[in-house]
């Protein structure tokens, strides 16, 4: 909880800067407040309101002169746009969420007005900028619109708000298409693949900052039992054509019946009742890390998972999401591509036993790796970076970001998710009940929420498959 902040009386210019759990109650955005875990917190249990002097909490804060910051994008937190992210020349970022739209567009024009300097990486600035697009995908406000009566009224049927989350997902988009200078670079081989998928994140509202839209990558590599990784062998690789559901004939047969068992009830249909991006998934990848194994542990109540149900091995782990276990669905993050310290327990966690009576430590690698972290990220850049891969990467942005990521054709890729997880599905603020609202916003929160939708034609191929050297240093300055 020590990321949530609250800025005291902003209208008002006192700009206190306090710990969430130390704001007043009138001044808490009541989102926060739910997903915090801070609603009744505030609360004097005498019945009196909390006197600011009783405030005992210490943090940190940070400043930064407003001649270091290059770009103010528009973000939406919970779907709704709300959020702000700003970005600085020494390549920090930080992500800000108001309490409503309105709020946050003020805010936005106040600090763009203030920018003097520029984002220098031209493909990255393009995609801020594009980032902040209201019309970027679909028509959401029309979706929203068709909605808001689901929730308006007591007597709204499981049906109807069934039938009201179907069209949505299925509704037209709208006839803007992006035409981005990365991909005509990207099909020319001037940017690698793992910065072309950073690009297309950063457009699509991920972000580092936001566990809940965190940049997600792709499974890559499908080998994890040779002594020697074979770049040149197609059956080296995953079908990224297929998403993480339909990577074996059986997996995908499971799916596509219980797609179809759906058809005919009250209920939303989808083949997943997860996601392939959640907070869980990101901070169980990186739980080995500070301060992401405290945000584990937030959001498992304050423990470890049993040590069976943690990830503790790579091999497993794409065992586990691509063929074993129906409700393992999960891709992977940048860090798998460029930094070894995630799959290293330096910290000396303890994680528990296993069923076999074995410790959890570091993440156990395939053979290829040889038990060297390094040598895993540096394969699984390298395999990222292959022929094969630039041949076919274009079909796993069809799924995650382009034309196969809704409607008929994302139910012809078995690649449909909880309507839910799907922005412009529902428009928070316009359920009228608390109940109801909180419902909605867990399921949002904490079960996964689709990137937005940047393109609505088929992506092109890359053209060329010219050898592109791996910058590793460079990747930490990029403010992402």
């Amino acid at each position: 909880t020590s990321n949530y902040f609250h800025v005291l009386s902003y209208d008002n210019s006192s700009n206190e800067i306090v710990d969430i759990k130390d704001a007043p109650e009138s001044e808490l955005d009541p989102y926060i407040k739910f997903i915090t875990g801070y609603e009744d917190k505030n609360t004097n249990t005498g019945g009196g309101s909390k006197d600011e002097s009783d405030r005992k909490s210490t943090h940190t804060t940070r400043s930064w002169e407003m001649k270091t910051l290059v770009s103010v994008t528009k973000r939406k937190f919970l779907f709704r746009n709300v959020g702000l992210e700003l970005f600085f020349n020494d390549g920090s970022s930080i992500l800000l969420t108001c309490l409503n739209k309105s709020k946050a567009s003020s805010l936005f024009n106040s600090l763009s007005s203030r920018i003097v300097n520029k984002v220098k990486d031209e493909d990255l600035a393009e995609a801020l900028q594009v980032s902040s697009n209201p019309n970027l995908g679909i028509n959401y406000s029309a979706l929203t619109d068709s909605l808001s009566g689901s929730f308006a009224s007591n007597t709204s049927s499981t049906t109807s708000l069934a039938n009201k989350l179907s069209q949505a997902f299925s509704s037209n988009l709208s006839s803007h298409d992006l035409s981005l200078n990365a991909t005509k670079k990207w099909r020319q081989g001037e940017i690698s693949n793992f910065y072309y998928l950073m690009i297309l994140n950063t457009i699509a509202g991920r972000t580092f900052n936001d566990l809940t839209q965190y940049p997600v990558f792709p499974w890559i590599i499908a080998d994890y039992t040779s002594e020697e990784l074979d770049l040149n062998d197609p059956k080296t690789f995953r079908d990224l054509s297929k998403p993480m559901g339909a990577q074996t004939p059986v997996r995908a047969m499971k799916f596509k019946q219980r797609y179809e068992e759906l058809e005919g009830t009250d209920a939303p249909l989808f083949h997943y009742g997860t996601h392939y991006s959640t907070s869980m998934i990101v901070t169980s990848y990186l739980i080995r890390l500070e301060p992401f194994v405290q945000s584990y542990l937030l959001l498992q109540g304050g423990k470890f998972d049993h040590a069976d149900r943690l990830f503790y091995s790579i091999p497993k782990a794409w065992k586990s999401s691509s063929e074993e276990n129906t409700s393992d669905v999960r891709e992977l993050i940048p860090e798998f591509f460029y930094l070894p310290d995630f799959l290293v327990n330096s910290n000396n966690f303890d994680f528990g036993l296993l069923q076999n009576g074995k410790a959890i430590n570091n993440v156990e690698l395939p053979p290829w790796a040889k038990n060297d972290p390094k040598i895993f990220i540096q394969k699984n850049r390298e395999a990222l970076e292959s022929e094969y891969v630039s041949k076919h990467l274009h079909e796993w942005i069809n799924l995650i970001f382009g034309d196969l990521q809704r409607g008929s054709k994302a139910v012809e890729n078995l690649n449909v998710f909880h309507p839910l997880c799907y922005n412009g599905a529902i428009d928070l603020d316009k359920i009228e009940t608390e109940r109801e609202r909180h419902v909605t916003t867990g399921i949002i929160h904490n079960f996964g929420q689709t990137p937005l939708q940047i393109f609505s034609k088929s992506h092109p191929v890359k053209n060329v498959t010219t050898k592109i050297d791996i910058e590793f240093d460079r990747i930490p300055e990029l403010p992402l």
